[in-house]
């Protein structure tokens, strides 16, 4: 949870695993609505105050519970966030599609899917699996395929993989900071962080 119970025990577990005294930018995570707002802001507040954490910032939380966050962090004189992390790439940018992780659409958008494979995928017995589902979800929508042909197309053009095109694209956009990755391999990490070595044409 939110609480301050929570935010101290997890905070020293933390930087006790990490061997390092503080850190740069903590998280909350996710909103769990059980946690009055000034409680989160206080022991947030508290964990900079103690230097434990330099600065605090939000991600999975609706607007009204970060507008009112910061107001009350600015009125008490508290830290406030100064960091979002949200859901945004080519498929929603383009198509205002509402999915699920930053990741999973650049999953869909490497080029690792086909309309074969995923058509495939639904013949397969699991359909549990978290990541095969998203995929056929994203696969439903016909103008998600037109997004993945015109990143393979500027791919080929650029001579770059598809994944470094939709990375390159979130990386330029005007108060993009830090894209969020799902590399699950050392490989995957090595060919997203390429990404950084160009300037695409558009």
């Amino acid at each position: 949870g939110n609480h301050r119970k929570s935010l101290v025990e997890n905070l020293n577990e933390s930087l006790k695993r990490l061997g390092t005294g503080y850190i740069d930018i903590l998280y909350v995570h996710a909103w769990e609505f059980r946690t009055p707002i000034e409680e989160v802001m206080r022991s947030l507040d508290d964990a900079v105050r103690s230097e434990k954490v330099l600065y605090v910032a939000i991600s999975n939380a609706p607007a009204w519970v970060i507008s009112c966050a910061n107001m009350m962090a600015e009125l008490r004189g508290w830290s406030h966030f100064i960091g979002l992390q949200t859901r945004y790439n080519l498929l929603i940018d383009l198509w205002n599609s509402i999915y699920n992780l930053l990741a999973l659409n650049l999953i869909f958008l490497t080029g690792k899917y086909t309309r074969e494979s995923v058509a495939n995928l639904k013949n397969i017995a699991d359909m549990n699996n978290y990541r095969n589902s998203s995929a056929i979800k994203l696969a439903e929508n016909e103008q998600n395929w037109k997004v993945l042909d015109k990143v393979i197309d500027i791919a080929v053009e650029t001579k770059k993989s598809p994944v470094r095109v939709a990375l390159n694209w979130i990386s330029q956009k005007p108060g993009i900071t830090s894209p969020v990755i799902g590399a699950r391999t050392k490989a995957q990490l090595v060919e997203n962080l390429k990404d950084l070595e160009f300037k695409s044409l558009y």
